[in-house]
């Protein structure tokens, strides 16, 4: 779900020490136009002090490009892309990983178990069926629906490996410039990041990638650990929740 507008010509200073709050706007602009999404899931590489965060990609992103998040050109790059383009990791500038410059990681043909766990490993997947789930994006901010009785997708579909979300209410639970968004469960007042926003299926509902298979698709890229940063989302998602109430 990238928005996509013609870009201005100006560049302000980049803001030094770069923090990435979720939910914020993602502006990748190429030399024509700029394609939107939302600043997702906060992860940490190990050996790395820099905070990095996963959003989404168009196929036609790469280094070339510029980022400016929330209104604010940032020295960031690619640090890699998976799954054909669908999703970008991205960190400031100045990390540097021993591998040279990105590249792509392809779909992998594997199927999801229902049984695995989510990246918390508080819960499986089988156990979010029907569940509430909520998603952070800069398209339409704070939304919730519910995960499907197919939670995740049927291989008729093309859907297999991915979860589907239905709105609950007249809001939707996404729009265009959401791609890339976080999207998390709640138990009582503690909350467990499930996957990543793609976009809209045909049938209505909203695909979700699963976060474990997301990592794990970095991982076989970078070759070294990467982790979500729960406890720097911890009051980015406390905040946004209070401020819904």
């Amino acid at each position: 779900m990238d928005g996509q507008s013609n870009i201005s010509e100006g560049r302000d200073e980049c803001m030094e020490g770069f923090k990435p709050f979720i939910g914020t706007d993602v502006q990748k602009s190429t030399k024509a136009s700029v394609f939107r999404s939302s600043v997702g899931p906060i992860v940490t590489l190990d050996g790395c002090d820099e905070k990095c965060f996963i959003t989404t990609g168009n196929g036609q992103i790469d280094n070339n490009c510029s980022f400016v998040v929330n209104g604010r050109y940032e020295a960031l790059k690619i640090l890699a892309i998976i799954f054909n383009g669908m999703f970008i990791l991205i960190a400031p500038v100045g990390y540097n990983l021993p591998m040279g410059n990105y590249k792509r990681v392809p779909q992998k043909e594997e199927v999801i178990d229902d049984k695995d766990e989510t990246a918390s490993g508080k819960m499986v997947l089988q156990d979010l069926q029907n569940a509430l789930v909520f998603k952070v994006g800069a398209g339409t901010g704070l939304t919730y629906g519910y995960m499907e009785r197919d939670a995740l997708g049927s291989k008729e579909q093309g859907l297999k490996g991915y979860m589907l979300v239905r709105s609950l209410g007249e809001k939707p639970f996404a729009a265009p410039g959401d791609g890339g968004a976080l999207v998390f469960h709640r138990r009582a007042k503690d909350w467990s990041c499930i996957g990543v926003l793609i976009g809209r299926s045909s049938t209505g509902t909203y695909v979700v990638k699963t976060i474990k298979e997301i990592l794990e698709g970095f991982e076989q890229y970078i070759g070294r650990s990467i982790a979500l940063d729960t406890p720097f989302m911890d009051p980015q998602v406390s905040a946004i929740l209070d401020n819904e109430k």
